[in-house]
């Protein structure tokens, strides 16, 4: 699956997809529909996935892009 692709399944389910999420290396911010985020980063050999509680982190002012 493309980053693309993979960005677009999770717009399909609801997420807004924040600015900042890169392919390369892997980062992904999100917030769900329910305003929970999430910030998922794969660098190397290390993942990472942090969930945070709505309006918890700055970041999470949703832009559609």
């Amino acid at each position: 699956m493309s980053f693309e692709a993979w960005m677009a399944r999770l717009r399909d389910e609801g997420y807004l997809v924040c600015p900042g999420s890169s392919a390369v290396p892997v980062e992904i911010r999100g917030v769900r529909p329910d305003g929970v985020g999430l910030h998922f980063r794969c660098r190397g050999t290390s993942i990472r996935l942090a969930v945070y509680r709505p309006g918890q982190t700055a970041w999470q002012v949703a832009v559609r892009d």
